[in-house]
């Protein structure tokens, strides 16, 4: 069993600490419930591994005195990211920021001993608390992402430009070519620009992979002149008759050419003629003209959240 800290730094605490789930629930918070975002994924995780199938799930907890004062968790991702959460007991009137912080700062700590290359966290940005939280930590403000929803009941008549593509779905002996696609389309990219060179694009891949149920049938690479002109990852949100745009860019070269609106064309003619009903996606809020093109194919805004990392 994992001794406890008495004098708010953080430990480990594994399964077999007796105040393990008081910590899981403590670090989702909110998210534990099944209709959390990103929580019910996470939720599902822990479910798994307690049913004894693998899943990749670090705790840390923070005492005060004998009390759980705070915890955060990390679920590592097959890419070697990790997505983070934490939270503290309300109920603890003094300490319980430092409590965070030390939670936060232990991960960092551990995940260098678990092939975890960068953390993670989504903060809704009218949560101060939290952020000052993160503020105070190893962790690093990286940007707002913006979540967007469309329905896909109707085609829009902004697309006008027929881009003269060819379509490539992905299959494992493609994998090769979504990489230099993914890698193209990172050239002088406004989204999220500071993540690019941090990670291994096949890294990258994996994670897309794993965000919802992997739909390969919808992984397209649009070529032309036969190299990369743009690349668009979809997968299915799990219960729902929706689907993520898990990733989209466009090769530096053939930006404003239409291929943007070719690959939402096909992302919403693909997901009208299976069913589906909702696409969604994140968009970094300083990428104005990724913004404006959705703007432009009736995107509605759904939420917001405060972008965290650590190296």
């Amino acid at each position: 069993m994992t001794s406890l800290s008495r004098n708010n730094s953080a430990s480990v605490m594994d399964e077999d600490h007796p105040d393990y789930m008081q910590g899981l629930h403590m670090a989702m918070g909110e998210c534990w419930r099944p209709h959390g975002e990103p929580g019910a994924k996470v939720a599902g995780l822990i479910s798994n591994r307690q049913r004894g199938t693998e899943a990749d799930l670090f705790l840390c907890g923070c005492y005060i005195g004998s009390h759980l004062a705070a915890a955060a968790l990390v679920v590592k991702s097959p890419g070697g990211a990790g997505l983070v959460f934490f939270g503290v007991d309300d109920q603890q009137e003094t300490g319980r920021s430092e409590a965070a912080v030390a939670c936060l700062n232990g991960l960092v700590a551990l995940v260098r001993t678990k092939a975890i290359g960068l953390l993670e966290a989504l903060v809704d940005p009218i949560l101060p608390f939290e952020i000052d939280i993160l503020q105070q930590s190893k962790f690093s403000h990286l940007t707002n992402l913006i979540y967007l929803t469309r329905g896909v009941s109707r085609q829009n008549e902004s697309y006008a430009r027929q881009a003269p593509l060819d379509w490539v779905s992905f299959s494992e002996d493609k994998v090769g070519l979504f990489c230099e696609a993914l890698q193209a389309s990172y050239s002088e990219t406004l989204d999220c620009a500071e993540l690019s060179g941090l990670r291994p694009v096949e890294e990258v891949l994996a994670d897309h992979r794993a965000t919802g149920i992997f739909t390969p049938s919808r992984w397209w690479v649009a070529l032309a002149g036969g190299k990369p002109a743009g690349v668009v990852l979809v997968n299915k949100i799990e219960f729902q008759p929706a689907v993520e745009i898990v990733y989209i860019g466009v090769a530096k070269p053939v930006r404003g050419q239409g291929v943007s609106d070719a690959l939402l064309c096909r992302v919403i003619d693909t997901s009208r003629e299976a069913g589906d009903r909702l696409v969604t996606l994140a968009v970094d809020a300083r990428n104005h003209p990724a913004r404006r093109m959705y703007d432009r194919w009736n995107f509605e805004h759904a939420l917001e959240r405060q972008a965290w990392i650590a190296t």
